[in-house]
């Protein structure tokens, strides 16, 4: 009897161990499914846009947004215009870059001022292509021109461009009141009313001139190839300067001939020889 109440002892905390460490078990389960993640979370960063010298193709252009990237060409653009070199255009495709170089340079005699973007206007955009017309201005003038944008594997890039359109300076007068050498004032001079003798044929002798400007004659090209006028000599009525650049102005003259005014402009480049005329403008 005594061996049987022992052995009922004995399985009893037997069991009772078993149920404590159960017990046990599953607290520290559910201590330890507390502390873990449901799930896996997307965390986000923000990476700043980093603007720099980054050429198109570069490895950091992709963090640039469309915005950034049309401010950056157009900076690059405009200091084109005033003068600078057709390589800096950045972020420009080969197309883009020909387009824009193609369109030429506003000529020193209009370069009223540095130019400044004054105006951008977006036409349409979507995830990868955005279209924009920007208006550049100098003091005098203003030049609108159009680009249209491509989101490409390294990021945004100016795709094609429509130039600005330079034929309005051919209405426009040099800014007054500079100051060019005597001896190119007095070659302008005589220049303006030889060239008009001569496209009235009134002489056959070309006046001085670079060969540039002669080849403009040969092939029609120059201010006054398609004018009609009568065989009379021309009078200068007026004459007005462009700021010197180097060994060149530019010049914008009025002729008369009987019953008739031409306005005319070109530049004048200093050679070996003098000064003399480099190309009609």
């Amino acid at each position: 009897m005594n061996e049987r109440r022992l052995l009922v002892l004995v399985l009893g905390a037997l069991a009772a161990t078993f149920v404590l460490g159960v017990i046990a078990t599953v607290k520290l389960t559910e201590a330890h499914t507390a502390r873990r993640p449901a799930g896996r979370q997307l965390i986000t960063v923000d990476v700043p846009a980093r603007v720099g010298d980054v050429q198109a193709g570069g490895t950091a252009r992709h963090r640039l947004s469309a915005t950034q990237v049309l401010h950056g060409f157009a900076a690059s653009y405009l200091a084109y215009l005033d003068g600078g070199p057709g390589s800096a255009l950045r972020y420009a495709s080969i197309t883009a870059a020909s387009q824009a170089t193609g369109g030429g340079r506003i000529p020193p005699a209009f370069r009223d001022g540095p130019l400044r973007i004054t105006d951008a206007s977006e036409q349409g955009s979507t995830g990868w292509s955005a279209q924009a017309t920007v208006l550049a201005s100098n003091r005098s003038e203003s030049y609108p021109f159009t680009v249209q944008m491509l989101c490409e594997q390294d990021g945004w890039q100016i795709a094609q461009v429509v130039p600005v359109d330079l034929s309005i300076d051919d209405h426009t007068q040099p800014a007054v009141g500079v100051v060019v050498p005597a001896a190119g004032s007095s070659a302008a001079r005589r220049f303006a009313v030889a060239y008009v003798n001569y496209r009235a044929a009134v002489t056959r002798s070309l006046p001085a001139m670079t060969s540039a400007a002669r080849q403009a004659i040969a092939q029609g090209t120059d201010s006054l190839a398609q004018t009609r006028m009568p065989r009379e000599r021309g009078v200068l009525e007026s004459i007005s300067y462009g700021p010197p650049s180097g060994g060149e102005f530019a010049a914008t003259a009025t002729v008369t001939v009987p019953g008739q005014r031409e306005t005319f402009s070109f530049l004048m480049v200093l050679t070996r020889a003098g000064w003399v005329c480099g190309a009609f403008l």
